[in-house]
């Protein structure tokens, strides 16, 4: 029988989850694209792809109801495969080709941009299907470890009948039953739930590294906002700030005519291997990070002119929000390192969160463990994002940045946002079925992710291990420390985009900020 309750959940959920993704559309989307009908097939795919990757989280939660007979009897096996598979269409062959056509030369016609466009696509199409058939033929054993328990009959019946109250974990204790030796099951899973293990394998790598950085980046940044509010300075100081982003935006321009004749020679349509091509990419992500950066410095300017007319309203609440954040962040951790890495005879040390999840799930007050669950779920996936933003923006050179921006964001960074966010939520609900493995005992996720691929050739390593939430511990440790260190982005982004600050302090009286010079580009 259906859960009533539990259905309009999931579709109140669904409703709310399509009206923020439209928002947030419309929110990021750059003035250029903010007309719905310019570029209205991408606006489509990433309103479907966050509704996709925010909707697998509150799959979860009824797969628990599911399993635990009030949920409808839904096939949750076939339901989580259809999705990853979806998700992985999404990943792997639509936003990338979406990019790759939106991110063409404006001056090319239709065709140019869908020939070069379906090169790359079946270029990569080639390189994921060549990788994802080839380890399947090679990793698609599972060995599950069991151990084997003989008991006889007689001593079975003597013990039930000498007792009418008998406990599940004493009945092989008071029974005549000799423990076996350990041996394993083994058995080949289907090319469906090996899609998924490779999937969640890649998955989990980004959330290790973005997740790690992001979850303290996060809630230290929004306490950093309001650390550094604006105050009220001098108009003479507010003029020098002025005329510094001038100055900047003349050096950007100059990059900017050299990347424009680079391409006039061509070396943006070079070989991705080619010198000119990896020269032309270094400059324009230099670009890129230099007008993010002279982007903020602007804010900041209006910031500073509108200080005695700005409430401080706001900053308290980014203060308020970066608390909280920081103690989700802190309860995360506390959870990761009791439940998932400190182990006592198999058992963890503590079950922790797992404690009230259980209790509201089995007293009629599923709805509250559901948002429990579904908020420090979301949180994982908000974390990510941001870690990706502040590990892609320090390190430039291992990625495009695509930072989200109010009425300021093209809609490639938006879809590969959004083909982060969907990448992510895999490793998402396998890491949230390992976080909270009292509460998701039994499901058909927790079938699939902790009875078949943790066992899989290769990947058992690292599941098996917990690779994957150690490295994620670290990168939290050392983002942390450095964050504290180092808070602001200003500061690493000037060394990568110029040469060197000029250190005199006669300069640095007249102006804070100083003089800097372009990287020479010749």
């Amino acid at each position: 029988m259906i859960d009533i309750f539990m259905l309009v959940i999931v579709i109140v959920l669904s409703i709310i989850i399509i009206a923020v993704n439209i928002y947030l559309l419309a929110y990021f989307c750059t003035t250029d694209d903010n007309d719905f009908k310019g570029a209205i097939v991408l606006k489509i795919t990433a309103v479907l792809g966050m509704f996709i990757g925010l909707g697998q989280v509150c799959l979860l939660p009824l797969d628990v109801s599911n399993t635990r007979g009030s949920g409808g009897e839904f096939r949750m096996d076939l339901i989580w495969q259809i999705t990853y598979l979806v998700i992985a269409v999404f990943v792997f062959v639509i936003i990338p080709l979406e990019i790759a056509i939106y991110e063409c030369d404006p001056d090319w016609t239709c065709g140019q941009k869908f020939t070069n466009s379906f090169c790359f696509f079946f270029c990569e199409v080639l390189v994921v299907g060549l990788l994802f058939f080839i380890t399947f033929l090679i990793f698609n054993t599972v060995h599950i470890p069991v151990t084997s328990t003989k008991c006889t009959i007689k001593s079975l019946d003597e013990m039930f009948s000498s007792s009418s109250e008998i406990e599940d974990d004493t009945i092989f204790t008071k029974a005549n039953c000799t423990t076996l030796e350990d041996t394993e099951l083994e058995f080949t899973v289907n090319f469906q739930v090996y899609a998924i293990a490779l999937l969640s394998f890649i998955s989990y790598l980004l959330f290790m590294l973005f997740g790690g950085v992001g979850i303290f980046s996060f809630p230290l940044d929004l306490i950093y906002s309001f650390c550094t509010r604006p105050i009220k300075i001098k108009p003479g100081k507010l003029e020098e700030m002025k005329k510094e982003i001038v100055v900047t935006a003349a050096d950007l321009k100059d990059l900017g005519m050299q990347l424009k004749k680079l391409e006039e020679l061509g070396h943006h349509k070079k070989n991705m291997f080619s010198k000119e091509k990896r020269h032309y990419n270094d400059l324009l992500k230099q670009l890129k990070v230099g007008v993010s950066v002279i982007e903020d410095q602007y804010e900041i300017v209006n910031f500073q002119e509108l200080a005695n007319q700005t409430s401080a309203l706001g900053y308290l609440m980014q203060l308020i929000a970066g608390i909280f954040c920081m103690i989700l962040s802190v309860i995360w951790i506390v959870q990761i390192v009791l439940y998932i890495l400190i182990k006592i005879d198999g058992k963890p040390l503590n079950t922790f969160l797992n404690v009230p999840l259980v209790y509201l799930s089995d007293n009629n007050l599923s709805f509250l463990s559901i948002i429990i669950f579904v908020v420090f779920a979301f949180y994982l996936l908000i974390i990510t994002v941001k870690g990706n933003f502040k590990f892609g923006l320090r390190l430039m050179c291992l990625g495009q940045i695509h930072p989200m921006k109010k009425d300021n964001t093209y809609m490639n960074s938006i879809l590969f946002n959004v083909l982060l966010v969907m990448l992510t939520s895999v490793s998402v609900i396998q890491f949230s079925i390992r976080a909270f493995g009292e509460y998701t005992s039994m499901t058909d996720a927790d079938i699939i992710f902790n009875t078949q691929i943790k066992y899989l050739t290769f990947y058992s390593f690292f599941f098996g291990y917990n690779i994957f939430e150690y490295g994620m511990l670290l990168f939290a440790l050392i983002s942390f420390v450095y964050l504290i260190c180092r808070p602001n982005d200003t500061n690493t982004v000037k060394k990568i985009l110029f040469k060197k600050f000029e250190n005199d302090k006669k300069i640095n009286e007249e102006s804070k900020y100083g003089k800097i010079e372009m990287k020479n580009l010749e």
